[in-house]
């Protein structure tokens, strides 16, 4: 059962709050290429990844730039998930979306909220999970993401499955299969074939697992 984790939604814009307005624009710039580098960075090098955080978070803090802060904050609970440590990384996520939520940043709300899901879901506690990643795929079909929707639906589709309702699970996994296989570019989405096949394996059907 794999999950679909939210890295990182990179934005240009800064916060409309005027209190960052006093900062040089370039010191916005580099907390963006600082959440940036970090997404580039964070499967082949988690540890450099992890600086990237920091120093964004830091220089974002500096100069009140509320949009930089919460997804450096977002960036570090992931890491911090990779390594085990999923009460800290609840953590982070849940300030970097109390920050999106302050600022009214919908594609920020969708991030924290789908990395939150996943950590209620590797604490196998299924309800909360469910409910932040029904939360999370309201928004990002607000904002018509199709390979964040294609995430999305997988995840609710495994904490179905989780809960041994195959039926409702395989329904999920059916729906982003369908967006998945419209897209034109599929590198960046979630492939949702191992987890159809993860239902017919468990369900004996081992000829459509293959």
């Amino acid at each position: 059962m794999k999950l679909w984790v939210l890295l990182l939604a990179f934005v240009w814009q800064t916060s409309d709050d005027p209190s960052t307005k006093v900062a040089p624009q370039g010191d916005h710039a580099k907390v963006d290429e600082l959440n940036a580098l970090f997404k580039r960075s964070v499967k082949n090098d988690p540890i450099q990844a992890l600086e990237y955080s920091k120093e964004a978070l830091s220089l974002a803090e500096s100069i009140n730039y509320d949009k930089g802060i919460a997804y450096a904050l977002n960036n570090i609970g992931v890491i911090q998930n990779s390594i085990g440590n999923l009460d800290k990384a609840l953590e982070y996520f849940f300030q970097s979306w109390r920050i999106h939520q302050a600022i009214s940043n919908p594609d920020g709300l969708a991030v924290t909220l789908n990395n939150i899901g996943t950590i209620y879901s590797s604490k196998r506690n299924y309800n909360k999970a469910l409910d932040y990643f029904l939360r999370s795929h309201k928004i990002v079909e607000s904002l018509q993401d199709t390979s964040r929707i294609i995430g999305s639906l997988n995840n609710i589709g495994n904490i179905h499955l989780a809960r041994n309702e195959d039926k409702l699970a395989m329904d999920y996994y059916q729906e982003s299969m369908v967006l998945y296989d419209r897209l034109t570019d599929q590198y960046q989405a979630f492939d949702p074939h191992t987890n159809i096949g993860n239902v017919y394996f468990r369900n004996g059907s081992y000829d459509s697992a293959l």
